[in-house]
């Protein structure tokens, strides 16, 4: 656990949530991203852009089109799965804002092991950018 400043007292909560200041919420911002991507990080799964913000924290937006998910229920655990892990890796990232694309069609429903194991690589590589 993290101490609160100065070393002594409670231990200092971490928040851990995805409010609405965690997410990209509108055309600008994704566009914004796509125009200007200052960092790519790509898997087999997944390719995340990203360009620095000046609001101190990451933000992140989910692209996962119809066309390589298929239907809703596999776009939902999609993106349910990118928002989990990033609300659990948004500590070790720099203030960015962060567009995760699906790379690419998958005709089967993702089990969500290799989903985590792959975005725990790309959070680590993107974590590693100053």
């Amino acid at each position: 656990m993290q101490q609160a400043a100065g070393g002594s007292g409670p231990p200092a909560v971490v928040d851990h949530t995805l409010g609405r200041e965690r997410r990209l919420r509108n055309s600008n911002d994704f566009q914004r991203v796509f125009d200007e991507p200052r960092h790519r990080v790509g898997g087999a799964l997944f390719l995340l852009l990203a360009c620095p913000n000046d609001l101190g924290h990451p933000r992140l937006g989910t692209v996962v089109s119809k066309a390589k998910a298929g239907n809703a229920v596999r776009r939902n655990r999609i993106r349910r799965v990118l928002k989990e892990s990033f609300r659990t890796h948004q500590e070790q990232l720099a203030a960015l804002d962060i567009v995760a694309l699906l790379r690419r069609k998958t005709d089967k429903v993702l089990d969500t092991g290799p989903m985590h194991q792959e975005l725990k690589r790309l959070w680590s590589r993107l974590a590693k950018i100053p």
